[in-house]
């Protein structure tokens, strides 16, 4: 007779076995080898559960595009190794990178029925400016390493669709050439460094050539462990020196036009280690440019930002690439919208990717939100024709999801009014003041609690048996205590199952009560087997 163990070892990969998702090849493909990835070792950046899972049949032009994830695989088969490193990689374990993307799965949209919707306004007003959508053109570095045309190409783009755009320092063409291009003012990205000379002639050269606000980098402080990029350099035959003069920081920069000119001495870096309110102060008497703060995550920076006298803010963890670890923007967002209370303008930065995305960003309180990497992988696919997809598209997904679909006329009527946290429950246990909040039943299924005191660390085979089933491993859930081993909850877009080895179903019982609270574990039914000696196994499913 199979014993305990050996039973539940068995209902378990039987239940795999049945996974689509296992058929799928996303094991495969999450480990970037076999036959679901043509370029092995070389993971994708968006967590699987959004990103292809098979890269072997790439679209060959935009148009081919069914949603804007198609874009990056296409696009790092089209450019260098080492260019595409540049723009895909976070930083460390990229944990922000896939916490942005993440986010959005923990807030839900609550439509309204029996509205007009045959006619809905698109538009949105930013800092006086009307344009036709909320979507505006993120800054970024270094275009031309995906098309010639480089930012120009971008402008183009978005002066068809009428689109906000902010320009980066790093831009490779001239800020004059980029506002032409547009046909209208653009916004200014402005990387302020250690030294205020520095700043100060940027600043001045983007106000005169006509910019009509600077939004300041303010999570720009040190230097990055960009690991996609650095596995990617050394499969890059180019002769990168060729391009990437690093012999010191003026001939690093010789390509970037806003630093001609611009004394550099004493610098080793662009980043800006010594920013301060002090530097915000100085900017705001030295220009008459609008000034929007970039990388604000707490709401107490955020108000502290209207009380100097900003015009708004962006939130932002720089798509990922500054801190491992940091909050994901669209959790942030409602934070600093409550700390603003209307005052300035919220923008929403990092992880943006569909329509879904933006109308949940507009509905938690942002006048707008910036699209970056996608445009980016666009450009390398097909220059200035490949632009509008990854942006237009979004957009029309807005408007015909979005809008009509949640019953709303505009996209600024829905602020605050139609996205629900629906986030598995945090229970911090008995810390301080703070309750321990139980666990919510969505959809039938009890969203478990998380007992971050005690929170063990997740055993490494469980961690890559979920990243590999239902993408990657989300410790927020688990639910943990002392004497619970293993513990996994496989999670993601999946239905979630707790599955338990226990050898008593009371102590786990008592667990759940201790956890969740007598009144919700009271609404648990535990469904597990008994062996003849009533023991009791092992593999519990916990439902609603």
């Amino acid at each position: 007779m199979p014993t305990i163990g050996e039973r539940s070892r068995r209902q378990f990969l039987k239940f795999l076995s049945a996974s689509p998702l296992l058929a799928a090849g996303t094991i495969e493909a999450l480990a970037g080898e076999g036959p679901a990835n043509p370029m092995p070792g070389v993971k994708l950046p968006d967590p699987i559960i959004w990103a292809p899972l098979k890269t072997d049949n790439v679209i060959k032009s935009p148009a081919a595009a069914i949603n804007v994830f198609d874009f990056e695989p296409a696009c790092r088969a089209a450019v260098p190794p080492a260019h595409f490193g540049y723009m895909a990689s976070g930083i460390d374990d990229e944990t922000t990178l896939r916490a942005d993307r993440e986010g959005f799965l923990h807030f839900q949209l609550r439509p309204r029925r029996l509205v007009d919707v045959s006619k809905v306004d698109m538009s949105t007003e930013i800092l006086g400016v009307k344009y036709s959508s909320p979507i505006v053109i993120a800054p970024t570095g270094g275009n031309v390493f995906f098309h010639p045309d480089g930012e120009v190409a971008v402008a183009k783009a978005a002066k068809a669709g009428d689109h906000l755009q902010i320009l980066s320092t790093m831009t490779d063409y001239s800020v004059e050439d980029v506002i032409a291009a547009r046909g209208a003012p653009i916004w200014y990205q402005l990387y302020p460094t250690n030294k205020w000379e520095v700043a100060e002639a940027l600043v001045k050269h983007a106000e005169k050539a006509g910019c009509l606000a600077v939004a300041v980098t303010v999570d720009r402080v040190g230097g990055r462990n960009q690991e996609t990029l650095f596995r990617l350099i050394p499969t890059d035959t180019r002769d990168c020196n060729a391009c990437h003069d690093k012999t010191s920081l003026k001939t690093a920069l010789s390509r970037r036009p806003m630093f001609d000119g611009v004394d550099l001495s004493g610098l080793r870096g662009t980043e800006a280690s010594n920013l301060t309110w002090d530097f915000i102060k100085r900017l705001r008497a030295t220009t008459k440019m609008k000034i929007v703060l970039k990388g604000i995550l707490h709401p107490d920076d955020a108000a502290r930002a209207v009380a100097e006298g900003m015009d708004g803010v962006i939130v932002s963890n720089h798509g990922g690439r500054q801190v491992d670890g940091a909050i994901a923007t669209l959790e942030a967002l409602p934070g600093v919208v409550e700390a603003v209370d209307g005052r300035i303008p919220v923008l929403l930065d990092s992880g943006v990717r569909g329509g879904a995305d933006i109308f949940k960003a507009l509905a938690l309180g942002a006048r707008a939100v910036l699209i970056g990497r996608p445009y980016v992988y666009a450009l390398g696919i097909a220059g200035r024709d490949g632009v509008p997809g990854p942006v237009h598209r979004p957009a029309d997904e807005v408007e015909l999801d979005g809008i009509t679909g949640r019953g709303v006329h505009a996209v600024h009527d829905q602020a605050g009014q139609d996205a629900d946290d629906h986030r598995l429950p945090r229970v911090a246990g008995q810390v301080g003041a703070q309750p321990v909040r139980p666990g919510r039943q969505v959809h039938g299924v009890v969203q478990h609690a998380v007992r971050e005191d005690v929170m063990p660390q997740p055993r490494q085979d469980v961690v890559f048996l979920a990243n590999a089933l239902f993408g990657p491993f989300d410790r927020k859930a688990m639910i943990v205590g002392e004497g619970l081993d293993p513990v996994l909850i496989i999670g993601g877009a999946a239905a979630q199952h707790l599955f338990v080895h226990r050898r008593d179903a009371d102590d786990l019982t008592e667990e759940v009560h201790r956890l969740l609270g007598p009144r919700q574990a009271a609404k648990i039914t535990m469904k597990c087997g008994l062996s003849s000696d009533r023991q009791r196994s092992r593999d519990c499913r916990t439902t609603g």
